[in-house]
Order: C-alpha cells, then sequence, then structure tokens
C-alpha cells in the first residue's frame, strides 16, 4: 500500500508497480477493450505492416499522445497512471516482459517505435528501451542506415504529414 510518506518519485513508481503486475481483471478488460477499439479501426493489419492510426482517433489533446490513464483503488483511495498506446497494449496481450516493467519502473524506460511513425499502433513495432536510445532512433531515419542491436525500419518511416 502507498503510505504517505513516499516522496513523490517512489509514489511513482510504487504506482507504475502496482499498474503493471497487480491490476484487477476488470481493469485489466477495459484496457484490452480500449486497445482493440484502437485496432478495430485498422482495416487490413498485416503482420509487419504500420497500422497507422486513423485521424479520427488521433487525441486533439495530450500533446498528440495516444495514451489511457489506468485506474485502481487500494484499501484507503484511488490511484491513477498514464501510459501510451504502446506500453498498454504490449501488457495487455501479454508481450510486455518482466526485465521492461522492471525498467520502466526503476528507470523510466519508454516505448520506442521502431518504423518511426509516433501514430503506428502495430505492437511488433515497439520495444521498451531507455529514453537516450528511443531518441538516438530520430538519427537512423535521417541517415537512412541504422547500427542499434534492435534495428530500426528505416524502410517503413512515413512523412509526419502522413501520420497527424
Amino acid at each position: 500500500m502507498a503510505k504517505r510518506s513516499l516522496s513523490p518519485d517512489e509514489y511513482l513508481r510504487w504506482r507504475k508497480h502496482h499498474a503493471l503486475y497487480r491490476l484487477s481483471h476488470s481493469e485489466t478488460e477495459k484496457l484490452k477493450r480500449w486497445v482493440r477499439g484502437y485496432w478495430d479501426t485498422i482495416p487490413d493489419r498485416e503482420n509487419d505492416a504500420c497500422w497507422l492510426c486513423p485521424h479520427s482517433k488521433l487525441p486533439s489533446a495530450r500533446g498528440g499522445r495516444i495514451s489511457k490513464s489506468v485506474y485502481f483503488r487500494t484499501s484507503t483511495r484511488g490511484h491513477q497512471i498514464s501510459f501510451n498506446f504502446g506500453i498498454i497494449a504490449l501488457l495487455v496481450e501479454g508481450r510486455l516482459r518482466n526485465s521492461h516493467k522492471k525498467m520502466i519502473i526503476k528507470e523510466s524506460w519508454e516505448l520506442s517505435h521502431l518504423c518511426g511513425n509516433w501514430t503506428c499502433l502495430n505492437p511488433r513495432h515497439f520495444t521498451i528501451e531507455s529514453g537516450s536510445i528511443n531518441r538516438s532512433r530520430k538519427t537512423c531515419f535521417r541517415r537512412y542506415r541504422c547500427d542499434h542491436n534492435l534495428p530500426c525500419k528505416i524502410e517503413k518511416k512515413r512523412p509526419l504529414s502522413e501520420l497527424a
């Protein structure tokens, strides 16, 4: 249980841990429906194609981020934390490895789109990694060459005008 004596950073880690490891069945089902609500808008979901989010489903707020708040209750009160679409999709599909969960909690690792398309909803294009590695991927798409251990999908990159 979260105690009032936790620092803001400790409380954030506690909420991430609870959301990634201890969500109720009903909250998990809500998140599955939310993810499938996006996937169902994509008519042709080929395995390695980019599944670009339709313009009508893109958020007008939240800084262009497709995200969802996760709510849960403890014996004392309710809590929430927000994750982006990719982390939730990997979580509810059982594809988020424990090693990734730990790094999201402890080191604030984030979702990377290997294809470089921020509106891509294909979980095969997602990986979890440090922010510095995620940011370094931008260079690959400018140079059309990748040296990452898990290579960027350079050939899939679309112009920004097609994504938003």
